[in-house]
C-alpha cells in the first residue's frame, strides 16, 4: 500500500513539474513581439508581376483562419474603399521571424510584413495572427503527451519535442489582390515525421479583406466547371502514384471545405490540396494550375 502511494505521489509530482515548465515557457504576447526580428533585406513585387512558384485537413486550416484576425471572408458588393493602389504599384515587404528554443520547443517561423502604413496594417495583422493559435495548439498537444506519458516525454527514442517552422512565398499582386502562400511545418514527436500544411492568403487591397474562392468567379455555379477540370488534371499530373481516381474524387466533391485553398496567378489560379486530401501523404501538398481560358468569362476578380 505504501509503495502504491509512493508511486502515485511520484506520478502527480512529475505531471505538476511538466505543467509548471509549460507555463513558464508559454508564448506571451510581449515575448512573441520581442522575438520578432526585423530582417532589413526587403523584397519588391510589381502589381503586374506574373512570377510563379512552384492540412491537417481543410477543416484545420478553416479553424486557423477563424482564430486569426483576418475578418470575414465575404462582404457586401456595395462596399468599396480606396486604398491608394497607385501609391503601392511596387509592393514591398520584409521577412519577420518568431523564434524560441527550449528543451522541448523549437520555433523558427518566417512570415512577410508588407510596408505601407495603415493601408496594409489589416493584412499584416491577419498574417501575424495566424501563428499564436498554431503555437498554442501544438503546445497543448505536447502538454497532453507529457500528461499521458511523463516518463517517455523526458526520454524517448522519438523525442517528444515541438518543432514548428514556416516559410512563405509572395506569388503575385494582380489587380490590387495580393496572393501569398505560407507553408507550416510541424512535428510533435512520434514516428510519422514532419507535416506540411499550406495556408494561402488572397487579400484584396481595394476592399481590404480576405477573399474566398467564391469571390473570384463570374458564375455562382463555378464548381460545375472547376471540379471536372481539376479532377482530370490531378489524375494526369500524378499518374505515377496509381490508384488515385477514387481518392481524388472523394477529395474534390462540391463540399466547400474541399476548395478553401487557392492562389491567384497571372492567367488563372492554383488550387491547393492539403496532404492526404486527394492522394497519399507521400505526395505532400498538391497544387494544380487552372487557366482562365478553360471557359470564357470564368474568372472575375473583384
Amino acid at each position: 500500500m505504501k509503495n502504491n502511494k509512493k508511486t502515485y505521489i511520484i506520478i502527480i509530482t512529475s505531471i505538476l513539474i511538466v505543467f509548471l515548465v509549460a507555463f513558464i515557457y508559454r508564448p506571451r504576447p510581449q515575448e512573441v513581439q520581442n522575438n520578432v526580428s526585423d530582417n532589413r533585406s526587403t523584397n519588391t513585387l510589381t502589381s503586374t508581376s506574373t512570377e510563379e512558384t512552384s492540412t491537417s485537413t481543410p477543416s484545420w486550416g478553416k479553424i486557423v483562419f477563424q482564430n486569426a484576425d483576418c475578418g470575414a471572408t465575404t462582404t457586401s458588393s456595395s462596399i468599396s474603399s480606396s486604398t491608394g493602389l497607385t501609391k503601392y504599384t511596387d509592393l514591398t515587404w520584409k521577412t519577420k521571424t518568431i523564434t524560441e528554443n527550449s528543451s522541448h520547443v523549437h520555433l523558427d517561423i518566417k512570415y512577410p510584413e508588407f510596408i505601407g502604413g495603415n493601408t496594409l496594417a489589416k493584412l499584416n495583422r491577419c498574417i501575424y495572427s495566424i501563428f499564436p493559435y498554431i503555437i498554442s495548439y501544438d503546445k497543448k498537444d505536447l502538454a497532453q503527451i507529457a500528461q499521458d506519458d511523463p516518463t517517455g516525454y523526458v526520454a524517448t527514442a522519438y523525442g517528444h519535442t515541438l518543432e514548428l517552422s514556416s516559410s512563405y512565398h509572395v506569388v503575385s499582386v494582380i489587380d490590387g489582390i495580393v496572393s501569398l502562400e505560407i507553408v507550416i511545418t510541424d512535428f510533435t514527436g512520434g514516428g510519422a515525421g514532419n507535416h506540411d500544411y499550406s495556408l494561402p492568403i488572397n487579400w484584396d487591397l481595394k476592399s481590404n479583406r480576405l477573399l474566398a474562392l467564391s469571390d473570384i468567379f463570374c458564375s455562382k455555379d463555378y464548381l460545375s466547371t472547376l471540379m471536372p477540370v481539376v479532377r482530370k488534371q490531378l489524375i494526369g499530373e500524378n499518374a505515377q502514384y496509381g490508384g488515385l481516381v477514387g481518392w481524388i474524387n472523394d477529395g474534390t466533391t462540391n463540399n466547400p471545405n474541399n476548395w478553401g485553398y487557392f492562389l491567384i496567378k497571372d492567367g488563372g489560379l492554383t488550387i491547393v490540396f492539403q496532404p492526404y486530401q486527394v492522394m497519399s501523404g507521400s505526395a505532400g501538398i498538391v497544387r494544380t494550375f487552372v487557366a482562365d481560358s478553360v471557359k470564357p468569362h470564368f474568372l472575375c476578380l473583384p
